[in-house]
């Protein structure tokens, strides 16, 4: 059938698949084969049923399938999270992009950098030229080009094998880029602990603490600390004023999209059009978190209303301005 740019095809869709049997058993996902498979959201949606099938069989060989609903873009990251050891084994690399995403508009002009980025390093396996250009890069007040979860993967990779220093430095990476993920910080903590770096794990475990985590999130950073002896942080869940709250409340303009501050029954909520609503848990005046995982930063003016709003979510952001009545 014919689609839309941008739609994406469903496990719905009718797909042939050849019924490839590996071993005597019914072919399924192989963690260690020499072909990978990478893929965008359209071969994740097959992934149980045909892209796989499909190559292996024509390859002769079972295949790892990378797929993933998040796209083809962030795969060399995925890779490098399998651990460098592993990426050596691997002899072939097939990369799945469907014409969906070729088709969608208006694509984003940009140049090539001189030297490879952060990205391009970690890819590389250059871990710490990739910390060291991370440095370079974010002096410029840019926003992180990753996702918090890619490079999080590529440091549990190497700490499993035990490349300690290289972890840790990855893991501080997250934590600078991501300020206010209690994930990134409850990453780093497990790594100093793992490494004997005592004080530095208890920071970050208290660290998790204050910035409104998950229920598993907040367990983990507790047990944590006793198991370090150390003092829980005083937290004192933050209450803005209703005067600091009417200073963020009303519409903003997004780029194109639309947002709106409202209060309901003394809670601020943030109505992302086309997004949903999420309730805003203030972490300072200024910063608040989501349950679905938005960081949102207002800029206030001197009288305390907001100028400027920022909205981000591991590799999306979204800069605005309110609108003024």
């Amino acid at each position: 059938r014919q689609r839309r740019a941008g739609e994406r095809i469903t496990p719905s869709v009718r797909m042939q698949a050849w019924q490839v049997r590996y071993n005597g058993k019914e072919y399924k996902h192989i963690d260690d084969s020499e072909v990978v498979i990478i893929g965008d959201s359209n071969a994740f949606a097959y992934k149980s049923s045909s892209w796989a099938s499909h190559i292996a069989r024509a390859v002769g060989l079972p295949v790892s399938d990378l797929s993933t609903s998040s796209g083809a873009s962030s795969a060399h990251i995925r890779l490098a999270s399998q651990g460098l050891s592993m990426l050596k084994q691997r002899k072939v690399v097939i990369w799945v992009i469907t014409s969906t995403h070729l088709e969608r508009l208006p694509w984003r002009k940009t140049t090539l950098p001189e030297k490879a980025n952060f990205v391009g390093l970690i890819a590389a396996g250059k871990i710490k030229e990739a910390i060291k250009r991370f440095g370079e890069e974010s002096k410029d007040g840019n926003p992180p080009g990753f996702k918090e979860s890619d490079i999080n993967k590529v440091a549990y990779a190497l700490l499993r094998e035990e490349e300690f220093e290289d972890a840790y430095g990855l893991f501080e990476v997250v934590s600078l880029a991501f300020p206010y993920s209690a994930n990134a910080f409850d990453s780093l903590g497990e790594c100093c602990f793992k490494m004997g770096k005592k004080e530095r794990a208890v920071e970050c475990f208290q660290k998790v603490l204050t910035l409104n985590p998950s229920e598993s999130l907040e367990k983990n950073a507790r047990d944590m600390l006793a198991t370090l002896q150390a003092n829980l942080p005083d937290v004192e869940k933050i209450q803005l004023s209703q005067e600091s709250q009417d200073g963020l409340i009303g519409a903003y303009d997004l780029s194109g999209f639309k947002g709106f501050v409202t209060r309901k029954e003394g809670e601020l909520v943030f109505d992302f059009v086309g997004k949903g609503k999420a309730v805003m848990t203030p972490i300072s005046d200024r910063v608040f978190t989501t349950p679905v995982g938005f960081i949102i930063e207002f800029d206030r003016d001197a009288s305390g209303s907001a100028t400027k709003v920022i909205l981000t979510k591991e590799e999306q952001r979204f800069e605005g301005v309110k609108i003024k009545e």
